[in-house]
């Protein structure tokens, strides 16, 4: 949120600094109001097209991310047990191989219960 205030905060002062220009082209500095005119002018479409390019990669990133998110929800097969779950030795179980979180942490491999509806009987290791 502080970030949005902050560009809208950037393009008020645009539109000033646009207004300040165009009172120093009618009192006589036609030259400088010009320049200045011209340079917030250039600024201002940068800015915007800017606003325009930094959406669209956000929306684009966000719409990637959300066809390979689950959220959680497993549908029970092997393909989401993790690696070499049809082939376990012991079938209630399945091996998770290591990850990163969103925070930096690493997460060793572990053992880990085949999902089937009941909280009460996880393994616990």
């Amino acid at each position: 949120m502080k970030i949005v205030l902050i560009i809208v905060d950037l393009f008020m002062l645009l539109s000033l600094i646009h207004s300040v220009g165009e009172k120093l082209t009618k009192s006589g500095n036609q030259e400088v109001g010009e320049v200045i005119q011209k340079l917030s002018s250039f600024v201002f479409s940068l800015g915007c097209f800017g606003l325009i390019i930094f959406f669209m990669i956000a929306m684009f990133g966000g719409f990637l991310s959300s066809l390979n998110d689950d959220q959680g929800n497993y549908d029970n097969t092997p393909s989401e047990w993790g690696p070499g779950a049809d082939h376990n030795s012991n079938p209630g179980t399945h091996q998770v191989d290591g990850y990163y979180k969103s925070n930096g942490t690493y997460v060793e491999p572990y053992l880990r219960s085949n999902p089937d509806g009941n909280p009460h009987n996880n393994l616990n290791q």
